[in-house]
């Protein structure tokens, strides 16, 4: 279903293992696709998904943590033939955290051989002047054309519980218009 160098990372503040996330993503993912995958296929997409667990989202060490081990993906003798290593980081995470992510991200893991570019789900902020604090450290931090900006209810069927859902479809278009060597996404 996916092709062997593209990985998912999850980062949340849950105390999960890599087998615990993706044991919580399997009776999703069965109600999701019903009878049109198969077990071995559902299982083979969350050999893809790997799990870092925080204090919160500006926990540098967890992000150094799962920034390593990225890392070490992408060196691994499996994919070190591939020249560029892009990384791909979707918010699915509450507004208010968003800055704090994205610092962290910048400060931590951004890709040192291809692109980092992060997709972000509007509105974000509860207002005008919340927004645009929000907006100037993101923009702080990353360029125009890292930044990427979906509507959140696109987005709803974009997310981890539904990602066999026909909103993959897009999120997979959205990362072949990028680029046709997408290598790491991060939700």
């Amino acid at each position: 279903m996916l092709p062997p160098e593209v990985v998912i990372w999850g980062y949340a503040r849950s105390d999960l293992t890599h087998e615990g996330l993706r044991a919580n993503l399997r009776p999703y993912l069965r109600q999701a696709v019903g009878k049109t995958v198969s077990y071995d296929e559902i299982d083979d997409f969350l050999s893809h998904c790997f799990y870092q667990a925080g204090e919160s989202y500006d926990d540098l060490d967890a992000f150094r943590a799962m920034a390593k081990r990225i890392e070490e993906f992408e060196e691994s003798e499996a994919r070190s033939y591939l020249v560029d290593h892009n990384r791909l980081f979707y918010f699915a995470i509450p507004p208010n955290v968003f800055a704090a992510t994205g610092v962290s991200i910048k400060q931590t893991a951004m890709a040192t051989r291809g692109w980092t570019r992060i997709i972000v789900e509007k509105p974000f902020g509860r207002d005008l002047k919340t927004y645009e604090e929000l907006a100037s450290i993101i923009a702080d931090n990353f360029n125009e054309d890292q930044i990427f900006r979906i509507d959140h209810y696109l987005g709803k069927e974009m997310q981890v519980t539904g990602i066999l859902k026909p909103g993959i479809f897009i999120l997979l278009l959205i990362a072949v218009r990028l680029s046709h060597n997408m290598r790491m996404f991060m939700f």
